[in-house]
């Protein structure tokens, strides 16, 4: 059983989106590798960033207070990462794969998971900008990093 993404990124996705087809920019090819045969009859796929092991998951409709029947691609540490999703690195790199992927689509919205706290993409962007620079993460966005 997969746990919970930690971000969902909502995006105007096509009818026949394939995420094997993933429009990644040049940063993003720069430091993954795609694993899409893992998957190859679902809608998900793994991408390893920096060696660490993330699943993708699309999902064609999310329904979070205010959004619903909007797609998404969630993104899910894999592993061993799920019990360290809290360390600094880690989500360093959810972050960064939802500003890829955000960057990619054209991103609307964001959601910070658990707690279903939704920003915009505009913002979250800011968020992951500053964050890579070295601030804080804003307390909000701490619940999608349980002790964080």
């Amino acid at each position: 059983m997969n746990p919970e993404p930690a971000l969902l990124v909502i995006a105007p996705l096509a009818e026949g989106f394939d995420l094997t087809h993933f429009p990644w920019s040049q940063a993003a090819t720069e430091r993954i590798s795609v694993n899409s045969a893992k998957f190859s009859e679902l809608d998900m796929l793994e991408v390893i960033v920096d060696g660490m092991p993330f699943l993708l998951s699309r999902f064609t409709t999310v329904a979070i207070d205010e959004i619903s029947h909007q797609s998404a691609i969630g993104v899910t540490p894999r592993g061993i990462l799920t019990s360290g999703q809290h360390l600094p690195e880690i989500i360093h790199r959810i972050l960064l794969l939802g500003k890829w992927i955000g960057d990619s689509l054209a991103a609307t919205t964001v959601a910070l998971m658990p707690s279903g706290d939704i920003v915009s993409f505009e913002y979250f962007d800011e968020v992951v900008k500053d964050y890579l620079a070295g601030k804080p993460l804003p307390s909000s966005f701490l619940g999608a990093f349980p002790d964080a």
